[in-house]
């Protein structure tokens, strides 16, 4: 019917940007969400796979396997994430792209010191099967795979 829900937890505000659609869906596949990283000790994922690999530090990249897990074909050339930021050291951003490929000279997710942040990222899969994470400051990391394309 042409509507999106929303589910919280807690009584919050809510904002939502539309980022881009499709008028063809047929190229993408929506999935129940999957948790395919948590880097947090003690935090599952899926499969068991990128859990628990610790904190991040500044100016580090993380490699995140995603073709074949949580319901992603292994033929998919890309995947929506949601991309969360857990208490950061300092101000900065994520920057979510294929592996292989220079980090691009933008950012997905901006956060401030100490804040859960997350945004919806739609991204390319590397060659290898693996998207990457650039992280500005020491920070978590969560990422729930939502969709693909194959």
């Amino acid at each position: 019917d042409t509507r999106v829900c929303i589910y919280t937890h807690a009584t919050t505000d809510i904002v939502v940007d539309v980022t881009g659609y499709t008028s063809n869906v047929s190229g993408l596949s929506s999935l129940d969400a999957e948790r395919l990283l948590d880097t947090r000790v003690g935090e599952p994922t899926v499969d068991g796979a990128s859990a628990g690999i610790g904190r991040r530090p500044a100016m580090s990249v993380t490699r995140i396997p995603v073709a074949g897990r949580g319901g992603v074909p292994a033929e998919a050339d890309a995947v929506m994430l949601d991309v969360i930021a857990v208490f950061p050291d300092e101000p900065g951003f994520l920057t979510v792209y294929p592996c292989g490929t220079p980090v691009p000279l933008a950012s997905n997710v901006n956060y401030g010191a100490g804040q859960v942040i997350s945004n919806s990222v739609f991204t390319g899969i590397g060659s290898d099967g693996t998207v990457c994470i650039y992280s500005h400051a020491a920070v978590d990391l969560v990422a729930d795979v939502t969709g693909y394309t194959e």
